[in-house]
This record gives structure tokens, sequence and C-alpha cells, in this order.
């Protein structure tokens, strides 16, 4: 059982920084596995095939003039990113990985110890401003159906449900219902 801290005073929220990768990956490395089933599809190893497609963008994206450059070339790759910080710990990470120049699909997670304390809203507040800054229109994301807090919690921000998927995400060999959700900016 994960013990919950009381909130923390020293919380700083702040875009992604190249050199905040490992420790990124060390908070990661932190989450039950119920939370990493949530933000699956992130990669579990640094150093892997499948790393390429996220921490190398993921890097790439948090250098502001480079993003800028991978925008008009590659959007499908950029990320618009952000991390709170407690005790110079990566505790809470949100991002927006583009589709296009128009449009992206979010992800959140905030380390077990540090839910329920206000940091997801946050991240989700400083994110949707960073993406209303980018000239985004929309943003989407999907959610497995079980995982009604965090639809709640999207709801709140004034996402809407667009569509359910049966059996439309895999995780560990299992399969899930998924509800897709998109907030118009």
């Amino acid at each position: 059982m994960v013990k919950t801290l009381k909130s923390p005073r020293n919380i700083i929220c702040r875009e992604l920084r190249s050199s905040d990768l490992p420790r990124l990956y060390r908070m990661y490395t932190y989450l039950s596995e119920e939370t990493k089933k949530y933000l699956h599809p992130f990669p579990e190893k640094i150093f892997s095939v499948a790393s390429l497609n996220t921490w190398v963008p993921l890097a790439l994206s948090s250098i502001k003039p480079l993003r800028k450059i991978l925008r008009k070339l590659l959007p499908f790759s950029v990320y618009i990113s952000i991390c709170c910080l407690c005790s110079n710990e990566i505790v809470g990470f949100a991002f927006i990985r583009l589709r296009n120049g128009h449009y992206g699909s979010l992800g959140i997670v905030i380390r077990d110890e540090f839910q329920g304390m206000g940091i997801g809203s946050k991240l989700m507040d400083y994110l949707i401003t960073l993406a209303r800054r980018e000239g985004l229109r929309k943003i989407r994301l999907t959610v497995l159906a079980d995982n009604y807090r965090a639809i709640k919690f999207y709801e709140k921000f004034g996402f809407k449900k667009t569509r359910f998927i049966r059996e439309g995400d895999i995780y560990r060999g299992k399969k899930y219902d998924c509800v897709e959700m998109r907030l118009d900016l």
C-alpha cells in the first residue's frame, strides 16, 4: 500500500528540459503497476527500439528553438511537455504529442504517493495554456474505461467523451475497453 503524503509546499511546475530525462525515467520506475497500466505505451526501457519513438523526440522537443523547427518538418514527432518537481525529483509529468499542426494526444501521470494533492490540476492548467500558446485547436486522449477517476478529472477540464472503443487497448497481453475524449481549444 502506498502511503499518501500531505501536500508539499515546494512543488515547482515547469516545461521539461532535456536534462530532466534521467529524473523522468527514475520517476517512471517508482510508479505502481496500476499507474503504469494507465500511462502506457510509454516505454519502460530508456535504451530500446520503442524509446526511439518516445525518449528521443521528447528530448529534442524540450529545446524550444529545435521544437519550432520540428513542428514545421515533423510535427508528429513533437512533444509539448511539462513536469512538476519536489525536492529536485519529478513527481508529475504531462505531455501533448502532436499529431499534426493543429491537434495532439495528451498523457499525464503523477507518482503514486503524490496523487490527490492537486498536482494533476496544476499540470493540466499549465499544459492547456501551452497548447493554446502553441496554436493547437484540439487535444485528444484515450483513457481506460475503468479509470473513472481520470475520466472525471478530464471532464473537469472540459474534455468530452467522443467514443467508446471495445478492447481498444492492450497492456501486458490483456485487452481493455477505452474511452476517447476531446477538448476543443
